[in-house]
């Protein structure tokens, strides 16, 4: 019996880590100051600093504090910049979590509560 109930436990885990849903993301959404009005992407360039913008800046990064990714590392987020530039096919779950690791590392808390406010809204604690 406890076999049983222990397979069907594994199978139903298993079931739901291959069928997990990839996440579609609009990369072209703009991030918005506390007071929610645009951010813009410097002092010169007045223009909205994106979603995409920020992802695809904190994936090329060379000097992240405390990051020292291999070249096959190096790899993977090279053509995560290039999934997110096309903005057209749905994320999964781990670049998902790798894009939060480098946004982590390479922005501010606003930055980084907005992204995971836009990549993983269930991440959001209000606690």
């Amino acid at each position: 019996m406890r076999r049983t109930i222990s397979n069907i436990a594994f199978a139903t885990i298993a079931g739901l880590i291959i069928t997990m849903p990839a996440y579609a993301i609009d990369f072209k959404t703009h991030i918005k100051s506390i007071d929610g009005s645009d951010i813009p992407i410097s002092a010169t360039d007045q223009s909205p600093l994106t979603l995409g913008k920020v992802c695809e800046d904190a994936l090329i990064a060379n000097t992240l504090p405390g990051d020292q990714p291999n070249a096959d590392e190096k790899t993977k987020r090279f053509m995560l910049v290039l999934k997110v530039h096309a903005n057209k096919d749905p994320l999964t779950a781990e670049e998902v979590t790798m894009i939060k690791k480098v946004v982590g590392m390479a922005y501010g808390p606003l930055v980084v509560g907005r992204v995971a406010e836009l990549l993983d809204p269930a991440s959001i604690s209000t606690k």
